[in-house]
């Protein structure tokens, strides 16, 4: 992931919707957070609720409906 990338977000109340990142701060240990032109997203949440293909976030969401 780097500047400039879409990446794909299943918010709780947006749905799936996808932002382009702007920015990463840093911290002691390496990225700790991604700003996009939407939110900023902890770097935890990748792979979660952040996805960087929109059939990757699609799959996770239609986990996340089904229970």
């Amino acid at each position: 992931c780097k500047v400039g990338d879409t990446v794909y977000i299943n918010g709780e109340y947006q749905g799936l919707y996808e932002a382009t990142v702007r920015v990463f701060f840093f911290g002691k240990r390496g990225v700790m957070m991604i700003r996009t032109t939407k939110c900023d997203i902890p770097v935890e949440e990748l792979g979660k609720t952040v996805f960087l293909t929109r059939e990757e976030a699609e799959k996770a969401l239609e986990e996340r409906e089904r229970k």
